[in-house]
């Protein structure tokens, strides 16, 4: 580490250190670690069956996705298309977090067991937030433009067709107008770009 560097003690061992100690985790580091997962899934684990979300087997549990009834006083779940389209994105995560062969998660005892589950979960926020983000978007390109027809993008709902509207605008925008968006809408690290 550079002796400028203000926190250079806080990271890392130093020279004599490692010389002289096994910088391994030994069976104490090793106990507090399993105690520490145990803990934090156990605590996940009763969070995710209070939510309905897990049986209590810890097998994943579609029937929360299939009562919209929660979601029809929202904004959003008042569209049966948008409801819908949800639900489909749910089943999907879990078709997709079944299909990957169990080999895929033979690493340790642990991802045996909650692998396929955090791959539906990682899944299923993704999908969420796509169709949030998809439902916003609708929401101003008819406040701006009028109703959208999905006829001519191809698309199966307004959802999907504003979708490929963004991406037409994206692939035709010049690259002055790329920079623009980049510096108000992307990320601190593209912000630049």
């Amino acid at each position: 580490y550079h002796h400028t560097y203000p926190y250079a003690s806080y990271y890392g061992r130093k020279k004599r250190q490692a010389e002289t100690e096994n910088w391994y985790p030994g069976d104490v580091e090793l106990d507090n670690y399993n105690s520490y997962m145990e803990t934090m899934v156990g605590n996940l684990t009763c969070a995710l069956r209070a939510a309905e979300l897990l049986d209590e087997n810890d097998n994943i549990n579609m029937a929360p996705f299939d009562n919209a009834d929660e979601y029809r006083n929202t904004p959003a779940g008042s569209d049966p298309v948008l409801v819908s389209k949800y639900q489909r994105g749910m089943y999907k995560c879990r078709d997709m977090a079944n299909a990957i062969p169990a080999s895929m998660f033979d690493a340790n005892e642990f991802e045996a067991k909650w692998g396929p589950k955090m791959v539906f979960f990682k899944c299923m926020k993704m999908t969420e937030l796509k169709i949030c983000h998809q439902f916003g978007l609708v929401e101003m390109l008819e406040k701006y433009g009028g109703p959208i027809d999905p006829a001519p993008y191809g698309a199966k709902d307004k959802y999907d067709a504003a979708l490929q509207m963004v991406e037409i605008w994206d692939a035709n925008s010049t690259p002055e107008a790329q920079h623009i968006d980049n510096f108000f809408w992307g990320t601190a690290e593209t912000m630049f770009d």
